[in-house]
């Protein structure tokens, strides 16, 4: 198809609305566009098996997805697509973790594509990363880890003063470790300095041969910062943080309660 879009997607606070679903007529958009020859790109913080629910629920059957925060891009669907993956060394993660967990963490969560390592079990991140199918290790992480991860997520004591920048604090000998931390939620995250969303999502464009001025994007929180800024064609959800809102080109009219990524894709590809 000449002149093919890539059409990239956040999924919690942009395309799902607060009940964590996908609206009809958002899934009514983004199939008809995959259909017509475009790249649905959902691009998520999330696991790969939570993200291809949410294409399975679309109905996409050819767009391949960034996950992880762009830690890993796969497409399930295209035998030609070689993963992306960058992983988290097992004793950097295990490094911060002795030198966290005293005196700031509460409970501390982290995967690979097999297996769930858990301090302490925590209800939200299981529903967030979905554990159906991973085995789950239970205890102390020095003590259970046993292989490089994807995602590291920690949930901090929030009623300590000034937690985010002490917790960076304590890190900044690892220079190619950093710390991101969740929107509204007292969790980080570690993630490898220089991996975003936006340069996993550039490789994708790449292998596809699509140029960035037809690539859009859709985000709305911190870890979608990177993707806004380095595409032309960018929409911050008006339902998003405030102070991020200069990041993009362009803030959609609705919010993510009121299928705010259907009416951009509707007015851009003049849809009727």
């Amino acid at each position: 198809m000449q002149n093919r879009y890539i059409i990239a997607v956040d999924l919690d606070g942009t395309l799902l609305s607060s009940d964590k679903t996908i609206s009809k007529l958002n899934k009514h958009i983004l199939k008809r566009l995959e259909d017509e020859g475009h790249l649905i790109v959902l691009c998520s913080g999330r696991a790969f098996r939570s993200i291809s629910k949410f294409q399975d629920d679309i109905g996409l059957t050819k767009s391949p997805m960034v996950c992880y925060n762009g830690h890993r891009a796969v497409n399930r669907f295209d035998p030609s697509f070689k993963e992306l993956k960058f992983q988290i060394p097992k004793d950097d993660a295990i490094k911060i973790y002795l030198e966290l967990k005293d005196d700031f963490l509460i409970q501390t969560t982290c995967e690979n594509d097999d297996t769930v390592y858990t301090d302490k079990e925590d209800l939200f991140l299981f529903n967030f990363f979905d554990t159906e199918g991973m085995k789950i290790k239970k205890g102390p992480i020095n003590e259970i880890l046993d292989g490089d991860l994807n995602t590291f997520v920690v949930r901090y004591k929030d009623y300590i003063d000034d937690a985010n920048s002490k917790i960076n604090e304590r890190i900044a000998g690892f220079s190619k470790i950093k710390m991101r931390f969740w929107q509204d939620y007292a969790y980080s995250e570690l993630y490898l300095d220089g991996v975003s969303k936006s340069k996993t999502l550039k490789a994708v464009a790449d292998f596809y041969n699509i140029p960035k001025e037809r690539v859009l994007v859709f985000g709305d929180a911190p870890n979608d910062v990177e993707m806004l800024n380095d595409f032309p064609n960018s929409f911050f959800m008006c339902n998003g943080i405030e102070g991020l809102k200069h990041n993009a080109k362009y803030i959609t009219e609705f919010d993510n309660d009121h299928d705010g990524v259907a009416h951009e894709l509707i007015k851009f590809f003049k849809l009727k």
